[in-house]
């Protein structure tokens, strides 16, 4: 596949999730949104190499999409504690 036709689809990939998230649309279920995620780390390396590695300092895609259900219930857990004590 030539270069530039790849580099499209994956500029195309990630601005249709740009997409998705600015428009409130579920995002976690996405079957390839870990291969996703790697993509946009990818591309902010091949950008710029030290803003690539603040945004991996901060990253945090992995614990939250493994432990979505966890990190949920907690919040929830979380507001219900507070509402109850108002």
């Amino acid at each position: 596949m030539a270069i530039r036709k790849r580099l499209s689809e994956r500029i195309n990939t990630i601005k249709n999730l740009r997409n998705k998230v600015f428009h409130y649309d579920t995002i976690i279920k996405m079957e390839n949104l870990s291969q996703i995620h790697r993509e946009v780390l990818e591309m902010i390396y091949w950008l710029n190499k030290e803003i690539y590695d603040l945004t991996i300092e901060f990253d945090e895609f992995e614990n939250v999409y493994n432990n979505e259900e966890k990190i949920i219930k907690e919040k929830l857990d979380n507001l219900c504690r507070s509402a109850n004590d108002l």
